[in-house]
């Protein structure tokens, strides 16, 4: 006689074979992740040890739109990443603030790491724009967008990891990349050599014989560094500097946070004290009004109230010393007149009148301060 056996027994029967081989298979392979998305199943820990099973799924695709990714399925990734909103458009050295999230177990010791693609979108051969070390699971990356960067409308950035090693999505959405960008900063500042009184330095290129303005002191060459990686110069104009020490200096770079550095050709390279936040908007920044203007509150008094940089780095190797004497006391005994760095007073000649600003500074071992 056939006996009959109930149809709700047999399922019952393969899921409980079922259930014995996920047992089977979660002893021998189990992933570290505290993370599942299955369409049943869950994740259990305890001090001594961890089990997460799913059930029911046949496929595991991975899913992406903009910043956001989904892991179907089984056991999700170590560690995710997303790139959160970027907009544009920036221009070539101009400085990004790339946001992420993330998720997982991560490495105190990982580093992110915000990547630029081509201008078509693609990261066959990303370029790598701001670093950031930490295992947090949010944060921002400061990121500078390289000088030579060209032209378009379709670059992406993302972010991935290094411990362990990630790729997250890019952004999701195009950012533009220009060289139409113009920034402006007006200056005041004063060299030490060429102060006279009252606010008001020598006219020194008019005593020289280079031109007849009167209103003109010197040119001068002012950067802008980069305020995440100081050494990057972004951009560089060179200007004149009026007798009553302003300075108006245009940019092509895209507004942020930049030091501001100031070289001349007989002066100690003087840098702000901080970044200097400068807007499409023409933004200021006096050097003159306290020592704490100048990088390391390095300049010198030379009035009530008025500050100036330091004179007497002639051969500009941000150093005052015995170099520049060398140079000084060689041109003195040539009778030199005109355009020299050597005449450091900027009253036409190179002689004795030049050597108490640069005998002094070499005594007081003044030289170059900046990140």
């Amino acid at each position: 006689m056939k006996k009959t056996i109930p149809f709700f027994k047999i399922i019952l029967s393969c899921f409980g074979a079922l259930a014995l081989l996920i047992q089977s298979w979660s002893v021998e392979a189990q992933t570290l992740s505290p993370s599942v998305l299955p369409s049943a199943g869950g994740y259990f820990s305890a001090s001594n040890g961890s089990l997460s099973w799913t059930l029911g799924e046949t496929m595991t695709p991975t899913l992406t739109a903009g910043a956001t990714m989904l892991t179907q399925g089984f056991q999700q990734p170590e560690v995710q990443i997303r790139t959160g909103t970027i907009t544009g458009p920036y221009c070539p050295g101009g400085n990004v603030t790339v946001p992420f999230t993330s998720s997982g177990i991560i490495s105190a010791s990982n580093i992110y790491t915000a990547q630029l693609s081509n201008a078509a979108g693609s990261f066959a051969s990303p370029v790598s724009i701001g670093t950031l070390v930490s295992n947090a699971t949010s944060g921002n990356i400061n990121a500078v967008i390289p000088v030579a960067t060209p032209n378009g409308a379709g670059y992406r950035i993302r972010v991935i990891s290094s411990l362990p090693a990630f790729i997250g999505p890019d952004n999701g959405v195009n950012i533009s990349i220009v060289n139409t960008c113009s920034i402006t900063v007006n200056l005041t500042l004063f060299l030490e050599g060429y102060y006279l009184s009252g606010s008001t330095m020598t006219p020194a290129l008019y005593n020289q014989g280079v031109t007849a303005n009167t209103s003109i002191v010197d040119s001068i060459d002012v950067e802008l560094h980069s305020a995440f990686s100081p050494a990057t110069v972004v951009s560089t104009t060179r200007v004149l500097l009026h007798t009553n020490g302003t300075a108006s200096c245009s940019y092509p770079a895209a507004a942020g946070n930049y030091y501001i550095v100031v070289k001349h050709r007989n002066t100690v390279q003087t840098w702000s004290a901080s970044p200097v936040s400068i807007s499409s908007v023409p933004s200021s920044y006096n050097f003159s009004n306290a020592n704490n203007k100048s990088y390391g509150n390095n300049s010198v008094q030379v009035s009530a109230g008025v500050w100036a940089f330091f004179t007497g780095d002639i051969n500009q190797d941000e150093n005052v010393d015995l170099l520049d004497l060398s140079m000084l006391e060689s041109n003195i005994n040539s009778f030199l007149y005109g355009y020299y760095p050597t005449d450091l007073n900027g009253d036409g000649n190179v002689d004795l009148l030049d050597s108490p600003v640069l005998e002094d500074n070499i005594n007081n071992f003044i030289f170059s301060v900046h990140p």
